[in-house]
């Protein structure tokens, strides 16, 4: 009895227009009904509204395909107001608010993030009724969605590396366009002591005869079982 071949193709659903990009990064493998329903849902809403407050022209929408997260980016309704003016008051805010980026991190939405973390982690949702955590989880949604609006504004702090890569090559010309943000790298952020950490845990298993020969001889689901 032979095993039947696992299909290769990835069907398109019929209401996909433009242009989406599987965000790899953030969703590498298939997710759960729920992780969509929750996760994908908030990113779309969280991201839009942080672009709206900031007459961004454009936000963004993450959803399902395949059971897998793309992104795409999409207009706004712009409604009375034109395309040109809506463009002239997105600079301005971008110009009022980029040089604040971490007095707004420290003093704004830090503060506002840090008691619904705390809480979520000390409650005994043991002691709950029913209606109660039916209650909690409602409000969880909400901080959830609050927090990827946060995250949408704090997404916004590229444009400044953007704006640098920019005068840096009109300047310099480099003959790597990428020389300017590879000059930025190394500040101290999560991103960078994740990346670090990885790099540590990789040393590890390389010179570990036992953890070596378990990455090399088994598939990545079955080591998740090891973990």
């Amino acid at each position: 009895m032979t095993t039947p071949p696992v299909p290769t193709d990835f069907p398109i659903p019929p209401d996909i227009q433009g242009f989406w990009a599987w965000e790899k990064g953030h969703f590498p493998r298939p997710a759960t009904p729920l992780t969509q329903e929750i996760v994908y849902t908030a990113i779309t809403d969280g991201f839009s509204g942080a672009m709206k407050d900031w007459a961004c022209p454009f936000g963004a929408v993450c959803r399902a395909i395949n059971y897998y997260g793309f992104f795409t980016i999409k207009p706004f309704d712009l409604g009375a107001e034109t395309r040109e003016e809506r463009s002239a008051r997105y600079r301005q805010t971008l110009r009022e608010v980029l040089p604040r980026m971490g007095e707004l991190w420290e003093q704004e939405w830090l503060p506002c993030i840090l008691p619904g973390l705390e809480k979520g982690r000390t409650a005994d949702y043991t002691a709950l009724s029913t209606e109660e955590l039916l209650h909690r989880l409602d409000e969880m949604l909400r901080e959830f969605r609050a927090r990827w609006t946060i995250h949408g504004y704090v997404n916004f702090s590229t444009i400044g590396a953007s704006r640098f890569a920019d005068f840096y090559n009109e300047t310099f010309e480099p003959a790597d366009p990428t020389e300017p943000y590879q000059l930025l790298q190394g500040f101290p952020t999560r991103s960078l002591d994740a990346g670090r950490g990885l790099w540590r845990l990789s040393r590890i298993i390389t010179h570990s005869p036992t953890l070596k020969r378990l990455f090399e001889e088994q598939e990545p689901s079955q080591l998740v079982s090891h973990l």
